[in-house]
């Protein structure tokens, strides 16, 4: 909807000064989890993302070990945001263990009863092994 590309630059000049080993770090997490990853992009000036964070530790918690959720700050890691196609925040990405390509992503706000019902129908329930 027009006028995204000037800020879009401006979130890149702001930050492309951060470190590159700031990544593999995140990557690392998502390669090496032995249960499927939730990864929730947000930002700090990104109001529904503030609503969306308490739910993913109350969801990490209900999930009882059968759901990681690893949160990454999308203005630090450009390349990330591009490499997920982030269009929107907050974004939520779901990656099955052991893989850094997602296998569902949600864009936007979410409840907490719809985000277990998003993550039921792709096979990840709580109290329930599949």
């Amino acid at each position: 909807g027009g006028g995204g590309g000037k800020l879009f630059d401006l979130f890149f000049k702001k930050t492309s000064h951060l470190p590159p080993s700031f990544l593999p770090r995140k990557r690392t997490q998502l390669t090496q989890s032995s249960v499927p990853v939730l990864v929730d992009f947000w930002a700090v000036w990104c109001g529904p993302c503030k609503l969306v964070a308490p739910l993913m530790a109350a969801v990490e918690k209900e999930m009882d070990g059968k759901l990681k959720v690893v949160k990454i700050n999308a203005d630090p890691c450009p390349n990330l945001v591009e490499k997920y196609k982030v269009y929107g925040l907050p974004t939520l990405s779901l990656f099955n263990p052991g893989s850094d390509t997602p296998f569902a992503q949600r864009e936007g706000a979410i409840g907490k009863k719809a985000l277990l019902e998003w993550l039921a129908a792709n096979g990840i329930e709580a109290g329930v092994a599949k």
